[in-house]
């Protein structure tokens, strides 16, 4: 696992809210990989934590099916509160002409996993990805991709009382799961590629200890 990393620093955004001093933030994520059935990409034992690129292939597409995993260390934030939603980031940099249009699902994920070692056998105790066992049963947030606007960045929102649960209690931080139902191959740029990286930006607050400057 990656160790938590900060994409920039903002020293400029820092205010008092009641009591608090709130900050911005955003981090890169600490692990990304994809589960995949798909033969050409190894097939459902195979792992792909080193791979520079997430794939994703919609359901529909059997035996074809790929989603990402996207997973950010918040032990640094322990003891601060959770200012406003969150806003997940994740760079599209090649969408297949074919298949239209994408509806793509954000789902928060309720097991654990490793980058280095996760595959579609052995994510959970079923293969395959379990609606309501692995991951929560209804996204949190969706995006639409339509193929003409690639390369591009999508932003999902996430409630920012799951990040605030994340800082509390780190055992249940396993991350995110991109999953989409119908449409063709999507490749999302992974950390190790070094690009633009997926990414992590919200607010959090805590109990001032000097003098706070106004931005």
């Amino acid at each position: 696992m990656r160790p938590p990393r900060m994409l920039f620093a903002v020293p400029a955004i820092c205010s008092l809210i009641g009591s608090l001093a709130v900050s911005a933030q955003t981090l890169t994520a600490s692990e990304d990989t994809f589960i995949t059935i798909h033969p050409e990409l190894s097939g459902e034992n195979s792992n792909h934590g080193p791979d520079t690129f997430l794939y994703m292939v919609g359901d529909n597409l059997s035996p074809f099916a790929t989603s990402p995993l996207v997973k950010f260390d918040l032990s640094l934030f322990s003891g601060m509160t959770v200012q406003g939603d969150a806003t997940f980031s994740i760079h599209a940099s090649h969408v297949t002409a074919t298949g239209g249009d994408r509806f793509i699902d954000l789902h928060q994920v309720l097991i654990p996993w490793s980058e280095g070692s996760v595959t579609w056998n052995n994510f959970g105790s079923t293969p395959g990805i379990q609606f309501g066992t692995d991951v929560a049963a209804s996204p949190m947030d969706s995006e639409l991709l339509t193929p003409t606007d690639a390369p591009l960045t999508l932003q999902f929102t996430i409630p920012h009382a799951l990040i605030q649960s994340w800082i509390d209690s780190p055992e249940t931080n396993h991350g995110l799961l991109l999953h989409m139902v119908t449409g063709s191959d999507v490749n999302f740029d992974a950390t190790e590629l070094g690009g633009i990286q997926p990414s992590l930006t919200f607010e959090v607050g805590s109990e001032p200890s000097g003098t706070v400057l106004p931005p």
